[in-house]
């Protein structure tokens, strides 16, 4: 019986906790289609991943939202393996989903005209449809496979018709595109982050 009475305990002690004003999703009401939406999570190789970037070491991941037209929830499109496999493809899933275990979170958006949002989503959506696959190699260059930030940066380039965001940070030896090469720069602007984190 008093097992039975403290199960609902320690059940909670096992579940995070909902901390008041810490929401786990942006408001969607703030958000526009081609904005990017980092994280922290809690993956195998996310602290690994995090480290890369050579001035802020705060996210591990990154991918491209998407505003549905008919009013229903954001949609995310990234470049994510298998932890364990490597196997993985771009693939567009809920922000919910995106979030729903990070332990930070942001979203920036571009600085450009109206239109790049949409471009940096159709280039973004056109991938994922594709199933274009993970990149296993962190080839930057090579336009057949991304990882996540390779995505963002071949999609906010090519938006914009030029070369705004570079492979500056390295990788086992080759140069990658880190999470922060692709927002800290003067054109990209924060929109939203997590409340209470550092």
């Amino acid at each position: 019986m008093i097992l039975l009475a403290l199960l609902p305990t320690l059940v909670a002690c096992h579940r995070p906790a909902e901390e008041p004003g810490r929401p786990t999703t942006p408001d969607d009401s703030l958000l526009l289609t081609g904005d990017l939406v980092y994280r922290f999570g809690n993956g195998v190789y996310s602290a690994y991943f995090r480290d890369v970037s050579q001035h802020e070491k705060r996210y591990s991941h990154v991918g491209i939202v998407i505003m549905p037209d008919n009013g229903s929830p954001a949609q995310v499109v990234h470049a994510e393996a298998n932890d364990y496999t490597g196997q993985g493809h771009v693939r567009t899933e809920p922000l919910a989903g995106f979030l729903k275990e990070a332990h930070d979170w942001a979203v920036y958006r571009v600085q450009a005209r109206e239109q790049t949002g949409q471009d940096i989503a159709a280039k973004a959506l056109g991938y994922s449809e594709r199933r274009v696959p993970f990149d296993l190699e962190f080839d930057a260059a090579d336009t057949t496979a991304f990882y996540c930030t390779e995505l963002v940066m071949h999609c906010v380039n090519d938006a914009l018709g030029e070369t705004r965001i570079r492979p500056n940070s390295r990788l086992s030896g080759r140069q990658v595109v880190a999470i922060d090469d692709t927002y800290l720069h003067d054109w990209v602007k924060m929109v939203t982050r997590k409340t209470g984190s550092k």
